[in-house]
């Protein structure tokens, strides 16, 4: 593993085990053989070449870290799969009121580094979203005492925290959404989830 031979062991086992488990069980007989095939070079009887001491260390190193890798993707897609939207969402965001004035926000978007913003009314409920585009766009074309509910996009898609993160997220991209607000039962937001997390701060 994760050769040939290594992937059909750990489809075997994930014929009577979990598939994470089959592979970690695969991915460690894996690395065990290439310490194995690494170490075997002390060994007075190898009588190896230097050439083939040092291509057995590659091969090996390869095979440790390669098991290494498949391992930590269907750890990382596994967990994925059972996260829900309540555990992925993003909290600690600024938002919004439908009633800011353009000249308001264009200062606040420009002393963020957040590209989306959810717009609450006054009770906390989301109406819309307005990302630093949509502000800079506004800038060219409206008035700078424009209430910003006027150009925000208002529509927004809602899911609750028990929503699986991976149908909140098809939701979103079905939708064509920047990102999916999640809503406690009075629909009040909690927090939202967008397509690319790691850019949420990234301006």
């Amino acid at each position: 593993f994760p050769l040939d031979g290594g992937r059909m062991f750990r489809a075997f086992l994930a014929l009577h085990l979990e598939y994470v488990k089959a592979t970690m069980i695969a991915a460690r007989i894996g690395q065990g053989a290439a310490l194995i095939l690494g170490l075997s070079i002390l060994l007075p009887e190898s009588n190896v070449s230097t050439f083939g001491g040092t291509f057995r260390i590659v091969i090996a190193l390869f095979m440790w870290t390669a098991a290494q890798s498949e391992l930590k993707h269907v750890q990382q897609q596994y967990h994925i799969g059972r996260q829900t939207a309540g555990e992925a969402m993003l909290k600690t965001i600024s938002v919004l009121s439908p009633h800011a004035l353009l000249k308001t926000v264009a200062e606040f978007v420009q002393q963020s580094n957040q590209f989306i913003f959810p717009v609450l009314d006054d009770s906390g409920r989301p109406q819309g979203w307005v990302t630093d585009r949509m502000v800079l766009t506004a800038l060219t074309t409206s008035d700078l005492d424009t209430p910003i509910s006027r150009i925000m996009l208002n529509h927004v898609e809602y899911v609750n925290e028990e929503t699986m993160l991976q149908d909140a997220k098809a939701l979103m991209a079905l939708k064509d959404q920047p990102a999916v607000a999640i809503v406690a039962a009075t629909g009040r937001l909690k927090g939202i989830l967008v397509a690319e997390p790691n850019a949420m701060f990234g301006k």
